[in-house]
């Protein structure tokens, strides 16, 4: 393949000569012009070249790619228009110039996170159904006429982000006095979508609607527990579903309900996200009961959902449950558990080996917890990764966690910022996970200093941060 096959704008602006340039003494006597990129465009192209723009010109009448080889080939992928039908590039080609060509003309610059093994060709796929999905109507039903589409992509999307649904408004042909008094909030069926995607691994879903403009209302961003009840049914067709994401999403516990009650025959789901939903307690209760009966769930992250003492005893009960999951992550942070569900958690962790990583930050410690979080260091012999940030521990607390951490050896990380322990606290609590990670009983004098020369320049970094963060106030 030819290299450079596309030259962007800016490169031709950085390389187009001023006009002063152009009137120098030197300049006038050039014969050669490299940076006129122009300069063969008059020239009359080969009869191979004729040949091939032909091809593309009737490549939707005329599908010939295979019969071309070589430089031809390469030369066709890169002239190509990038507005031909799927039913007929996607079982022809596969080639990284022409998919990466028609997702910048179509999409621009890729603004989601890919996975490992990616390919070009995946990339355009799955986000072509997204923008359909995400564009269709569920007054029309329209999910009901993608059929087609989605059978020819089903090979090719193993991934599935949802950013928005549309809310259902009156069709067009009908009169002001067939609107019904209140629109229904339900959004489009996803059984007849993941019926026929059935080799999706990950689905991240967000309710709700993106610039909308001065056409905003809170209705956009209201579902039923139809939706997920719906959505829990057609989840059951994934029959790879490792990753789950409802987050960012108006969920409460009905709706929260009805989708678990839909997961409760899955057997192959490893993480389940709701973050920043509003499941509060009743919806906790209903993921700790996942938690009992499904057999592979790794990962419950729940930051963000107003879960207060009542679900997160719930949860602690589904840890001690003998038909528990194999729990390795728990994130429960930004939920105001207070003591008694702090406490909820950490009665279960001094009895089973799991989770290994647990995240309690800002869930609003009282005066008892940071004695009793140390207690549970001390216990526990499986926790790995420990987020107890932005609870306050205080200097006295902070004494507690070095005394007990330091009997503890699994635990490898544990963010303590903002629990207003000393600095001299926090080096040795950072020179304790050192020897952790380390796997010994001791660090050597030289990992001691610098471990301490690291601590030193983190401190200096966030003192010289203060004082620009004061100046600039």
């Amino acid at each position: 393949m030819r290299f450079p096959y596309v030259i962007s704008e800016n490169t031709r602006e950085a390389y187009t000569p001023s006009l002063t340039a152009l009137q120098l003494t030197l300049e006038q006597r050039r014969k050669t012009f490299p940076e006129r990129l122009e300069w063969g465009d008059k020239h009359c192209y080969s009869l191979t070249r004729l040949c091939i723009e032909a091809i593309s010109k009737n490549f939707a009448n005329q599908p010939v790619l295979k019969e071309v080889y070589g430089a031809d080939q390469d030369l066709l992928l890169e002239i190509l228009p990038t507005n031909l039908p799927l039913e007929i590039v996607v079982p022809l080609i596969d080639a990284k110039i022409y998919w990466k060509r028609r997702y910048n003309d179509e999409f621009g610059m890729v603004s989601q996170r890919l996975y490992p093994n990616w390919t070009w060709k995946q990339v355009f796929i799955e986000r072509n159904i997204q923008k359909l999905v995400e564009q269709a109507e569920p007054q029309y039903n329209d999910e009901n006429d993608m059929e087609a589409v989605l059978k020819l992509c089903c090979p090719y999307v193993k991934r599935i982000l949802i950013t928005q649904l549309q809310m259902w408004r009156p069709p067009l042909h009908w009169e002001k006095s067939e609107y019904p008094e209140n629109f229904p909030l339900h959004h489009i069926n996803f059984e007849p979508i993941l019926k026929q995607l059935t080799e999706i691994q990950e689905f991240d879903l967000v309710f709700g609607m993106n610039s909308v403009g001065d056409k905003f209302c809170w209705e956009m961003f209201k579902f039923t527990p139809l939706d997920c009840s719906r959505l829990g049914a057609a989840l059951l067709n994934l029959q790879n579903l490792q990753i789950l994401r409802v987050h960012r999403s108006n969920l409460e516990y009905k709706q929260c309900q009805a989708l678990i009650q839909g997961l409760m025959k899955n057997r192959t789901l490893a993480e389940l996200d709701l973050s920043y939903c509003e499941i509060q307690n009743e919806g906790a209760l209903c993921v700790a009961k996942l938690m009992i009966v499904h057999p592979v769930l790794e990962v419950v992250k729940l930051m963000y959902n107003k879960i207060k003492q009542k679900g997160a005893e719930g949860i602690g009960y589904a840890l001690l449950h003998e038909n528990c999951c194999p729990l390795r992550v728990l994130d429960l942070r930004s939920n105001p558990l207070r003591h008694g569900g702090i406490m909820g958690i950490l009665r279960a962790l001094v009895r089973v080996d799991k989770p290994r990583e647990l995240s309690l930050g800002g869930c609003i410690a009282e005066d008892e917890t940071p004695v009793r979080i140390a207690q549970m260091i001390n216990l526990n012999a499986s926790l790995e990764i420990l987020d107890i940030s932005a609870n306050w521990f205080g200097e006295e607390g902070g004494e507690l966690l070095v005394y007990y951490l330091t009997n503890n050896k699994t635990i490898q990380w544990l963010d303590v910022r903002e629990t207003d322990i000393t600095i001299e606290q926090s080096k040795v609590i950072n020179k304790i996970l050192r020897r952790n990670r380390a796997g010994v009983d001791c660090l050597s004098e030289d990992e001691e200093v610098e471990e301490e020369v690291v601590a030193t320049e983190e401190i200096a970094t966030e003192e010289v941060t203060e004082e620009e963060e004061e100046g600039g106030a």
